[in-house]
């Protein structure tokens, strides 16, 4: 660390991105690994409210299967507001993220996200939509 000049800090908060981005593989007891791509094993789930209607339900149910098929769950909140959800959508993509649930804010209109789905579909990503034109 003293040699490139950064705090643990700074170390510890790149190697969390780089986590979460499954850059990198932590195991416990063992150490921090590359990840090659393959290991990548992230779903999400982005809603409007999660604390409305149907949406606890559906997280705790996708969350139960995605942990039984050795998934991490990335969860998102967009709270009715597009540019949130665009910039959620935005950092999975960058995350290598291999399915999502999603309840598009402004689904019919032209607020929508939709084209940014579009390209999550269109390059191989899972999506199931909720409350979706």
């Amino acid at each position: 660390m003293n040699k490139f000049s950064a705090s643990r800090e700074t170390v510890r908060k790149a190697l969390d991105r780089l986590s979460f981005k499954a850059a990198i593989v932590r195991r416990p007891g063992l150490g921090t690994f590359v990840s090659y791509g393959s290991d990548n094993h992230l779903g999400g789930i982005l809603v409007q409210q999660i604390t409305s209607y149907i949406f606890p339900y559906i997280v705790l149910g996708a969350e139960d299967y995605l942990f039984r098929n050795e998934y991490k769950m990335l969860l998102g909140n967009s709270a009715e507001d597009p540019v949130k959800e665009r910039q959620i959508l935005s950092e999975w993509i960058e995350s290598g993220v291999k399915g999502l649930i999603i309840d598009p804010v402004y689904s019919a209109t032209k607020r929508s996200n939709k084209d940014l789905v579009q390209s999550m579909a269109k390059s191989g990503v899972k999506i199931v939509l909720v409350h979706s034109d």
